[in-house]
């Protein structure tokens, strides 16, 4: 298990690497999990399982890095030691404009949560629509995907959220955000996109300040991309138990556990996402095979 204050990395002045506020050096190929510390700390718990079930030679530890030190970062010595990184939390956005190269999906999500690194140079990567996408498929009762999607947000998981949502086969979408800015960003976002020319229905709108919404006469699915700490409920329909719907809860607050959640939403919570985020990434980091019952049972313990 990791001992996440003991081994939460730092970036010094100089920019090397700190670990209990000494430098720090590592032996072997070196991968970062960056972001919240609790949950950084479950990802690399859950990386290391995969690791020590394949028997690979390679590093794995959480580091705390601030919004604005990524392009310290990848121009550190810390960063000649790094061979990925798995970014979780609000850097996805910065971390896919400080790549060198991007996927075709990252390029479409306009967000990068997990890099490779090779000859120096940032390789990025979004596996979370994937995972997001993955877990509908999986948790969605019917055959076919819902005609109708909701996203409650608008930072990076959002936009993963959109896209998983677009290519699983929803055909009518409505992002909502609580501020403007947010809005517009999200609406900056989908005017450099193609797709959404397909010609399904899109709209970016506010969240409601009440639960005013009724009951969807259309089954629909809601994804929650908003922080942990904020109430979901307010933002759900009174379905008075006709079960016509499914909440994707992405939000990480281990005290939500589908609380509030109204009779007839089925709740699904962040753990699938993120074991699909781990062993996605996994994979694109050292190859297949991705020893899936292992993370798994490292993730939930």
């Amino acid at each position: 298990m990791i001992e996440s204050r003991s081994e939460m990395l730092s970036l010094a002045p100089d920019g090397s690497w700190l670990r209990n506020k000494r430098h720090w050096q590592p032996r072997e190929p070196f991968y970062a999990v960056i972001g919240d510390s609790e949950l950084s700390a479950t990802l690399t718990t859950t990386y290391r399982a995969g690791l020590g079930d394949r028997a690979l030679a390679a590093t794995i530890l959480p580091a705390q890095v601030e919004s604005g030190q990524l392009g310290r970062l990848k121009r550190s010595r810390a960063a000649c030691q790094l061979a990925g990184i798995h970014v979780v939390g609000a850097l996805q956005e910065e971390v896919f404009s400080l790549c060198d190269s991007r996927t075709d999906t990252a390029r479409e999500t306009g967000i990068a949560n997990v890099v490779r690194i090779q000859d120096e140079l940032w390789i990025g990567h979004d596996i979370e629509s994937g995972s997001i996408q993955a877990v509908l498929t999986q948790a969605w009762p019917g055959e076919v995907a819902p005609v109708q999607g909701e996203v409650l947000g608008a930072g990076g998981s959002a936009r993963a959220a959109v896209w998983a949502l677009v290519q699983w086969g929803v055909h009518s979408l409505t992002i909502r955000d609580h501020s403007s800015s947010g809005q517009q960003r999200v609406q900056s976002w989908l005017s450099r996109t193609e797709w959404k020319q397909r010609g399904f229905e899109l709209r970016v709108t506010s969240l409601p300040k009440v639960q005013e919404q009724q009951a969807e006469p259309r089954p629909t699915v809601w994804i929650a991309c908003l922080p942990g700490d904020m109430d979901v409920l307010p933002f759900l329909p009174v379905t008075k138990g006709q079960g016509n719907g499914m909440l994707l809860d992405l939000r990480f607050s281990p005290t939500q556990e589908g609380l509030g959640t109204p009779a007839g939403i089925r709740w699904v919570g962040l753990e699938p996402v993120l074991l699909m985020q781990c062993g996605l990434s996994f994979a694109w980091w050292f190859g297949l095979p991705v020893p899936w019952q292992v993370m798994r049972k490292a993730l939930i313990r």
